[in-house]
């Protein structure tokens, strides 16, 4: 039917009806394309695919059609001169149509290209009205160049789409046709050009190119740049044309022309919005010289000035854009700081002089890499920048505070605030000086908000725990180490001793189990479960000193711990925990839902308590326990957090969620990654205290971990009735074992994932009878398969430490699944990255029983898509950041030697990611790394901790 339609259009029967009879008729059969696509789309699932795409693309082509018709039958074309016509006015609103609707990522080339040839048609149609009118009304003339100029630019439009999907040819055939239109203003003569050079340099850096070949793409580049005339284009033009001339001669190896260049685009370049592209080019030859010299002089002026540069290019109001500039200024501050006291002074003076000048929204997604460069380093530069993003978003600011000083500190110091008599300042430059002022300040700004926030915060962290809410922690915790451990000896496990660390750690938790001080509800039961304990892990030599005897005792009490504190009520109410929550409304104050999320908000659309509902519920989530409470906004949405209690102040996963972040918005800007919607999940934490606060689905059941999976189906089975006994029945196996070989290891895999124990299909068994519609089945498996695909590459890619279960969480709504435990992997001694691991990433059989044909389809072409936008999007730059604050807290290295494992770890990353990316074929290598993670051989030699067989 759309056939027939353009048809119509492009030969209109002029002879056998009038126009108005053509315009109803067209009318008509468009109406009834629009009721068939309808129909076409109600017959579809309900939930949206790919499937759906097409009939948009088809309503598109309906509108378009619409459109050209009132030009192609225009009473001026069709000879119709009679009836009364706007020939100017009609081109005008087709072409302002067509250009607002312009090319989405996630769009196939070939259907763009057909309608652009579709457009270019009917602007030749347009040229034709307006000439017809010149000729009567020779005071038109420049309304005949209106179809010319968005011709070019439909033309451009093309160019840029084929360069994004790597069609570098088909991208230079398109703009080497725009030369061939009657007239091409400046601007987009322009746009061409620099789209012809962005195309060379593209392919002169695309994979398995050799030198002769990269250097003949670089020197067409230079040639057609040098050859161009630019006395039309205007100074903001000539600086961007000058930085890409100078980004060339770099590549070339030709460093005083090529400064010589960045030096005169500078001095051109006015605007700061329009040319930030300039500084970021000036600023990587800089560094690149810096690199080359490495010398303290090198620092103080090639470096200085590349920081100055980067700045200047990081003061746009587009946040998004503005996060290349910003990660830049961050790692090149810390890498200059690096080369003595000298250079950290002038660093800090940069900053204080050209830091507040950058937008307070550009710098709010880095508040936590601010915050630890602050408690590291006291420098009066960043806590005045931290004070300049705490002038718009106080809230988020003082979560970041809160989340690495003591709440006691905090508290201390909003109280000190508040109260005009204690208001001393202390004029000595200390990382806690200056927290205490920017705390000051923000007070000063927001009060009342700022006190009622503090006061809650302090009121979540003291909810008081159960005894055997502790003991339980306790004992599980003791349960990781001893498997940890007997992994590590498997050879002779059979006679392994309990280390001596171990016996003084029970020791002295043993004097501890009948000291009930702090607890509540202690009944007779739980004194005489404490005494029970004492004489159950009274470890005797000789008699019960080997370490599979502990295993077995601590599995034991873990199992009888969960049991009687699944007997405890869930559901509690808030008043009883802290009166100060139960009665806290907005009337108090104007306070934002709990969120670490820093991201840039208007505060007109921020959600704002209402109040705590009134009750919440105690829940064990496989080995760990946590409260879920409820929070009402003025909106009336409820907000739902897990409210956990950490027994460590490691906050190292923050750090690679916040990377994860960033991933997802590089994820929108590659065509491939844009066009399968490739997201990572990434879950929204706020830490204060000793406490985690978890964002979570308003719905009880429905947001699970893969060790709680795992859990509800072997809670039938007799001898393995959780995770921890089946791991146990692993170690009893395997200590019976006189040698442990592989294939002994292999043949205990078997026995697990046969049919009496763990079978393959056991998680798919469990996901079916939740989902009656079988759309929504195969929805929520296609999900699983695009998350932990970018999840694996991402971890194998980043060198993360291994997902374990109790990490992945399943979101059964939506087929979400995040990690909220990943970190980098690194060695205890040496702190490098760990590169060789048995396998890549995750592929139980389980899984790989589950996903079915979407490892080969959805899975495996995803990984491939992904490690292309990564490569693109320059991953390493953004990940050396937070591999600095990762080694910084590991222990207490000088800065240089923090510096030399960040890079030495940024290498490895890259070479990694440059190795994956230059392999001939992508997709049959990511097919054989998924067939190494899914070998039965290799996972039977995975640590049993990580449950290799689900």
């Amino acid at each position: 039917m759309l056939d027939s339609l353009k048809f119509a259009n492009h030969h209109p029967t002029q002879e056998d009806r009038a126009t108005e009879l053509l315009h109803v008729r067209i009318s008509r059969e468009l109406e009834a394309a629009r009721d068939d696509l309808i129909t076409e789309w109600k017959r579809l699932p309900d939930v949206i695919s790919l499937s759906h795409v097409s009939i948009l693309q088809a309503a598109n082509l309906i509108q378009e059609i619409q459109e050209a018709s009132v030009l192609t039958n225009h009473p001026e074309v069709s000879g119709q001169v009679s009836l009364p016509s706007n020939p100017v006015g009609d081109v005008k609103s087709v072409v302002k149509a067509w250009r607002s609707r312009s090319y989405a990522l996630s769009d196939p080339l070939s259907f763009w290209t057909d309608i652009h040839q579709w457009r270019i048609h009917h602007y030749n149609t347009a040229i034709k009205l307006l000439q017809q009118m010149e000729g009567n009304q020779p005071s038109q003339l420049q309304q005949g160049l209106l179809p010319v100029y968005s011709a070019a630019n439909s033309q451009l439009m093309i160019a840029h789409a084929a360069r994004k999907a790597g069609l570098i040819n088909v991208a230079i055939d398109r703009i080497s046709r725009i030369h061939t239109l009657s007239a091409l203003p400046a601007m987009d003569a322009y746009f061409s050009l620099r789209e012809l050079l962005k195309c060379l340099m593209q392919r002169a850096f695309m994979p398995n190119l050799t030198e002769e070949q990269k250097h003949s793409a670089l020197m067409e580049a230079f040639a057609v740049i040098q050859k161009t005339s630019i006395n039309t284009f205007t100074k903001e033009n000539i600086a961007k044309l000058y930085s890409l001339r100078g980004k060339i001669l770099a590549e070339l190896e030709k460093y005083e022309d090529a400064s010589h260049s960045f030096k005169t685009a500078a001095l051109l370049h006015e605007n700061v919005a329009g040319g930030n592209s300039v500084w970021l080019h000036w600023a990587d030859f800089l560094e690149s010289r810096l690199d080359a010299e490495n010398t303290e002089e090198a620092a103080l002026n090639a470096g200085m000035e590349a920081l100055i540069g980067i700045m200047e290019g990081a003061r746009m109001e587009n946040e998004l854009r503005a996060r290349k500039y910003v990660v830049r200024v961050l790692w090149l501050m810390k890498k200059l700081s690096v080369y003595g006291s000298r250079a950290e002074k002038e660093v800090d003076a940069k900053l204080e002089k050209y830091g507040t000048g950058i937008p307070a929204n550009n710098w709010l997604p880095w508040l936590p890499q601010l915050v630890a460069e602050l408690q590291i380093r006291p420098s009066i530069a960043i806590a005045r920048i931290i004070s300049h993003i705490g002038e718009l978003s106080e809230q988020q600011v003082f979560y970041a505070i809160a989340a690495s000083q003591p709440l006691d500190f905090i508290l201390e110091n909003v109280s000190t605030a508040l109260d005009p008599l204690k208001n001393d300042q202390d004029n000595l430059v200390t990382s806690q000086n200056l927290f205490r002022n920017i705390i000051r300040k923000l007070c000063q700004s927001r009060p009342v908000e700022i006190s009622s926030l503090c006061r809650l915060l302090f009121e979540l962290n003291s909810v008081k725990e159960h005894w055997l809410e502790h003991t339980l922690h306790k004992v599980n915790h003791l349960k990781h180490r001893l498997f940890g451990f007997a992994y590590k000896n498997l050879d002779c496990l059979t006679s392994l001793l309990i280390p001596e660390k171990f016996l003084l750690e029970i020791r002295n938790w043993r004097c501890s189990l009948n000291d009930f001080t702090g607890f509540e509800e202690i009944s007779e039961d739980i004194k005489k479960c404490a005494q029970d304990m004492e004489s159950a892990f009274d470890i005797q030599k000789g008699r019960n000193d080997k370490l599979i005897n502990l295993l077995n005792i601590v599995v034991k009490w873990s199992s009888l711990l969960t049991v009687k504190f699944d007997k405890l009520p869930s559901k509690k109410l808030i008043r009883n925990v802290s009166h100060i929550l139960a009665s806290y409304s907005s009337k108090v104050a104007n306070v934002e839902i709990f969120s670490r999320h820093y991201a840039t908000k208007n505060k007109e659309f921020s959600a704002i308590i209402y109040r705590f509902m009134p009750y919440y519920f105690v829940i064990r989530r496989a080995d760990v326990i946590t409260r879920r409470i409820s929070v009402r906004t003025l909106s009336g949405r409820v907000y739902c957090y897990y409210l956990t209690k950490h027994y460590d102040t490691n906050r190292e996963a923050s750090g690679i969620h916040q990377l994860f972040a960033l991933i997802n918005h590089f994820l929108t800007k590659e065509k491939e990654t844009c066009r399968r919607f490739l997201q990572l999940a990434v879950p929204h934490f706020a830490y204060f205290g000793n406490m985690s606060l978890l964002e979570c689905t308003n719905k009880m059941n429905s947001l699970y971990t893969f060790e709680e999976i795992l859990n509800a189906i072997l809670k039938n089975k007799t001898d393995v009735s959780s995770s921890a006994k089946l791991i146990e029945k692993f170690y009893d196996h395997i200590s019976e074992s006189v040698n442990v070989t592989d294939q002994v290891l292999l043949d205990e895999f078997y026995h697990i994932t046969s049919e009496n124990i763990l079978p393959i299909d056991s998680l798919s068994k469990w996901i079916v009878p939740r989902y009656e519609d079988p759309t929504h089945y195969y929805t929520l498996r296609k999900q699983v398969a695009l998350n932990m695909s970018v999840l694996s590459i991402c971890e194998y890619i980043l060198h993360l430490n291994p997902a374990t279960l109790h990490g992945l969480c399943l979101n059964m709504k939506t087929g979400q699944i995040m990690n909220v435990d990943y970190f980098f992997g690194l060695k205890p001694q040496t702190l490098e990255l760990e590169v060789d691991r048995v396998v890549p990433y995750r592929m139980s059989p389980n899984l790989h029983k589950f996903l079915g044909f979407s490892v080969e389809g959805h899975y495996n072409c995803s990984i491939v898509a992904t490690i292309r936008c990564l490569h693109a999007r320059k991953i390493v730059t953004y990940a050396q950041l937070f591999l600095w604050d990762s080694f910084s807290r590991q222990k207490q290295l000088p800065v240089a030697e923090i510096f030399k494992l960040a890079r030495s770890a940024g290498k490895l990353i890259e070479s990694r990611l440059n190795d994956l990316y230059k392999t001939e074929s992508l997709a049959e290598y990511i097919a054989q790394l998924t067939q190494t993670a899914r070998k039965d051989e290799n996972l039977a030699r995975l640590d049993p901790r990580l449950h290799p067989w689900f």
